[in-house]
């Protein structure tokens, strides 16, 4: 050992000190920097925001501001006392410096609520110097978070003793032999640096310098592939538009304040929850057995997966199950290992190994409605959560699903059922659905059930049913713009039509222009190529739906190479993700086509922001769902829906039908005052009387 030896030891260990350090500082600055970005950005909203409210509101608490000396000397909105200064204003014929300083003092705080209240948009297509700073300060910030963490625990534990250390070892220079504590203490530095700490160091400090260096494309292109991400982010830095009702679905002071103070635990969770999506989160926890109504798009799943999570880091439960229709059974798996540390466990049809499996090692068994008839579990065992998704399917208690679903409830601890479909407007359902989590709110609701739409519904609905849609937490959402795209039929198209009707054939009528023997000749597809190239041009990616197969082949042969493999019901569940992830991949102005009943639930296809539908579909909910696998959490382009419609055909007639039904359901599925539909004609009714005035008609 010489002094060489001593001294190089010394000041590495110094030198990696002082990178933890480096890291630590560098982060505060990043965050200052990021937090000046959002405040400019606040700041600059202001002006607008106080030119529309009135020059009265400075008066509103009755602070005894005379308003109309304000007004006679041209001044008639806040924005223009707030441009002001304290020795301007007192100039002001009538205005000493009492009510100067006053009326300053009520403008300034309206500017400061102006700012904070101000919502924050990152825009897809902004080049502004500002829009890159606020996306690279948060793409840093989400990179290098979990680095900064681990190096600020570090320094802050070990700092001083490594400093003391060095310290103490940089004297066995000055000793005549190495010995006692200084030679204990080059030891241990030794020891480090023959150890995994500076390799770990090094690790961190060059992860965190390629978060902080990368190019602003990468890191737009991050933003585009994690949007949701970036937002959920914003959302903790900048509660800009977080309005509290609204996430708490107007519950109860006391249950919604003994619900935020629900702990959780975020351990074994790797994904960020937005504010809502965290109360959502505590409200199962808390509640035990509730229905989550979330809006399609808003991510119940995350918040179920964060519920399990929770669970298992805050209580050590082992033994979770999701019961799910078959095709999202996959990307539930998925989507357990994507956001979470569980172990998904999949149990398909009668497969007793996995269950086994599941017995005896625990996770999350991910089965469907079809497997569960095939298993039953022992008498004796009891598990700690169970979550039902899409549980509209099980609101009939005759049907045998419903029964598995209501003899499993029995052995767990928590039932947590998820539907995006709102229940409100079938008082019956909603009641039998609430039986099996909570009976007595159930039999509560049925002694009001006739006051479906009153406040003292919602109150005794509350403990148990939790609903939020798009626009009360996605504020952030671009704009959904919807278009009916009517064309003209060709003599051949007529022809090809008029010859469904005259056979009755509805499902012909249905697919009318596309089933020409040449789909050059088809208006419809003429149209759609129009849509497809424009969004080639603006590198957009296309979705386009149909009900029919033999549609859906044409149009993958219109477009030949620009389309993917298309999604069909005979498509496997992997293999329908697996061309999710290739179209996320793909460059702009791909088309990916699919039967709207495949591709329309359970997948999330936010990086398309085109939807183009081959016909009117029979229900606006199939519509409906359809789009929200596109505009959802996550999507960042304003959403362009396209319907191709013939004239003078059955289309007209289906689209009158899908007016009427959305009339009835945007009234009654809020509002819970009667199921509409009952009066309705059926669905089969309506194709004879359709198909009846077509006949006539031509």
């Amino acid at each position: 050992m010489n002094l060489i030896t001593i001294q190089s030891a010394v000041d590495r260990i110094r030198a990696l000190d002082q990178q933890l350090y480096n890291i630590i500082l560098c982060d505060e600055i990043q965050q200052k920097s990021l937090q000046h970005v959002l405040e400019e950005i606040q700041h600059r909203a202001v002006p607008a925001v106080l030119s529309g409210i009135d020059i009265d509101q400075i008066n509103q608490g009755k602070a005894g501001i005379r308003v109309q000396t304000f007004r006679d000397q041209g001044i008639h909105n806040v924005a223009q006392v707030h441009e002001m200064s304290l020795e301007e204003l007192k100039k002001l014929k009538g205005v000493g410096e009492q009510t100067a300083k006053k009326v300053k003092d009520i403008v300034n705080d309206m500017a400061k609520t102006a700012a904070q209240s101000t919502a924050i948009r990152l825009k897809y297509d902004d080049p502004s110097a500002e829009n890159r700073a606020l996306i690279n300060g948060l793409y840093v910030y989400l990179h290098t978070k979990g680095i900064v963490e681990k190096c600020r625990e570090f320094y802050n534990r070990f700092h001083d003793m490594l400093m003391e250390q060095a310290d103490l070892a940089a004297k066995l220079a000055m000793l005549p032999r190495p010995s006692g504590p200084p030679l204990e203490a080059f030891q241990y530095l030794d020891g480090l640096l023959q150890g995994a700490f500076p390799q770990s160091v090094e690790r961190q400090t060059a992860d965190y310098e390629r978060a902080i260096l990368a190019e602003d494309d990468e890191k737009f292109a991050d933003f585009i592939r994690r949007a949701a991400e970036y937002y959920a982010i914003l959302e903790k830095l900048v509660p800009y538009q977080i309005n509290l009702g609204t996430i708490q679905n107007d519950l109860p002071a006391d249950l919604a304040a003994a619900i935020n103070n629900y702990p959780l635990d975020r351990s074994l969770l790797k994904a960020t929850l937005r504010p809502y999506q965290e109360f959502g989160c505590k409200y199962i926890l808390h509640q035990k057995n509730v229905l989550l109504g979330d809006e399609m798009g808003l991510g119940k799943t995350v918040e179920a997966i964060a519920a399990m999570a929770s669970l298992a880091a805050s209580e050590k439960k082992s033994h979770f199950m999701v019961v799910c229709p078959a095709g999202v059974l996959v990307n539930w798996c998925k989507e357990i290992t994507q956001h979470s540390q569980l172990r998904p466990v999949k149990i398909h049809g009668g497969d007793l190994r996995a269950l086994k499996e599941w017995f005896t090692e625990g996770g999350v068994a991910v089965t469907t409605y079809e497997s569960l008839q095939r298993f039953s579990l022992p008498v004796d065992f009891h598990f700690d959560m169970l979550v039902v998704d899409e549980a509209h399917y099980v609101k009939n208690p005759y049907a045998k699903r419903t029964k598995a679903i209501c003899a499993l409830s029995k052995q767990c601890q928590r039932i947590l059922f998820m539907t995006g479909t709102p229940l409100e407007n079938r008082v019956d359902e909603m009641c039998h659905l609430v039986n099996c989590l909570q009976p007595q709110v159930a039999k509560d609701l049925k002694e009001i059930r006739g006051l479906a739409s009153a406040p003292v519904f919602r109150e005794k609905l509350a403990p148990v049913y939790l609903r939020r849609t798009r626009e009360e937490v996605l504020q952030e959402l671009p704009e959904l713009i919807e278009s009916e795209e009517w064309v003209d039929l060709s003599q051949e198209e007529r022809i090809a039509y008029n010859q469904s009707v005259i056979r009755r054939n509805f499902m012909g009528m249905r697919q009318v222009s596309w089933n020409v023997s040449d789909i050059t000749k088809s208006a419809k597809a003429r149209r759609l190529m129009e849509i497809c190239n424009e969004a080639a041009a603006q590198q957009r990616k296309v979705i386009v739906f149909s009900y029919f197969r033999h549609t859906i082949d044409e149009v993958c042969k219109l477009l030949k190479g620009r389309c993917l493999d298309p999604i069909t019901g005979s498509v496997p569940p992997q293999r329908r993700l697996e061309i999710i992830e290739e179209f996320r991949e793909a460059p702009g102005g791909s088309v990916l086509v699919s039967q709207v009943d495949a591709g329309g639930t359970g997948l999330n296809i936010q990086t398309a922001s085109i939807v183009i539908f081959c016909e009117p579909q029979l229900k606006p909910s199939t519509e409906n769902q359809a789009v929200a696998r596109v505009y959802r959490m996550g999507q960042v382009r304003n959403v362009l829906v396209y319907r191709l419609l013939g004239m003078k055909c059955v289309d007209e007639h289906i689209m009158k039908l899908l007016h009427n039904k959305q009339v009835i359901f945007d009234h009654y599925a809020e509002e819970s005052v009667m199921n509409e539909e009952a009066k309705q004609l059926s669905e089969k009714e309506w194709i004879q009387q359709v198909i009846d005035k077509e006949t006539a008609r031509i």
